[in-house]
């Protein structure tokens, strides 16, 4: 998830095709409050919201490159996408066995996360809320620590606890992706990956007085709301609409079938629209058509036409031959 860029729509348009899966279902997906419709997109921290989307980067055999919990900016947000990309060269390389694949996987993430920028970490922050779950589960989410010593040093967390005591989010990701190199989507472990932040969070936006909700959505989450619902359709695929054929595409599929009648009637309409300014082709088309419709004398005039015209081919001359020796 990200605010819309147009740099970053671009890559995505032409290096990835992009799809999403609904896991309101999961047992690891986020709840919160509700956001009005027509609310204002805003920017957040990077990784935040890990439990509501995690952003899957997929080879074209399913096997995970990437994955970006939550939110994350778009120009960090196409840093990662280069990385997905190498990895991607990598995991097609057929030189390489599986074992050095994954090696170079955990290798470029390692080296991908300690060359982010002091700007990158700082925009990679973890949300006040987030730094106190992993405080309160700090043994359960120990990888997501970077000074024990200062957490040990709180004494009332309520008045808040060191955020500095903690990994930013970008070192979380690349670091737990590192664990697990080049596995399948199916078999890739999201519950875990995911589960550094609060599953659930509301920022009560319904009790704000520039967003007025209605009386139905008070006291209720996005969950609640969602459930009453019938479920989400399944996301469609688009395909594009192919273009109308034109007359001598149809008439090349007329011949490809053998319906020689539908091919006189296309080649004759081209004859018509030609009318003006008349080419040789159509009256070649139609000369062809004639012959296999045993219609040997209109057959003979078509092509005669046409050679008139400027047809050159061998085509044409061998069709007329055909038809005049049947000629009576």
């Amino acid at each position: 998830m990200s605010l819309s860029k147009e740099s970053t729509i671009a890559e995505l348009k032409r290096n990835f095709i992009v799809g999403y899966r609904n896991i309101k279902d999961e047992k690891y997906a986020g709840n919160s409050g509700v956001h009005p419709l027509d609310g204002a997109a805003v920017g957040t921290t990077n990784g935040a919201g890990p439990h509501n989307v995690q952003m899957f980067i997929l080879s074209a055999d399913g096997t995970v490159l990437h994955c970006l919990p939550g939110y994350w900016q778009s120009d960090d947000l196409n840093c990662e996408l280069e990385l997905a990309k190498r990895l991607n060269t990598v995991w097609l390389d057929k030189a390489m066995k599986l074992s050095d694949k994954k090696q170079l996987f955990v290798r470029l993430h390692k080296e991908h996360a300690q060359a982010h920028s002091d700007e990158l970490r700082a925009r990679s922050q973890l949300q006040g809320f987030d730094a106190m779950h992993i405080y309160e589960h700090r043994h359960e989410l120990a990888d997501c620590i970077s000074d024990k010593e200062a957490l040990k040093a709180v004494q009332d967390p309520h008045k808040g606890v060191p955020i500095e005591a903690f990994k930013t989010t970008d070192q979380i990701m690349h670091s737990r992706l590192a664990e697990q190199p080049f596995v399948s989507y199916k078999s890739f472990d999201v519950e875990k990956f995911a589960d550094y932040g609060c599953q659930y969070y509301d920022r009560e936006e319904r009790k704000l007085a520039e967003n007025p909700y209605d009386h139905a959505y008070r006291k209720r989450s996005l969950r609640e709301l969602t459930a009453s619902h019938d479920p989400l359709p399944k996301p469609q695929i688009r395909t594009e609409k192919a273009a109308p054929l034109s007359l001598k595409q149809e008439y090349i599929r007329a011949i490809s079938g053998q319906n020689w009648r539908l091919a006189l009637q296309i080649s004759e309409k081209l004859i018509f629209e030609n009318r003006q300014r008349p080419q040789a082709q159509p009256f070649e088309m139609r000369a062809l058509a004639c012959l296999k419709l045993n219609m040997k004398s209109e057959a003979a005039n078509s092509a005669r036409r046409a050679i008139y015209l400027g047809a050159k081919g061998q085509g044409v001359r061998l069709v007329l031959n055909k038809a005049q020796s049947n000629c009576i």
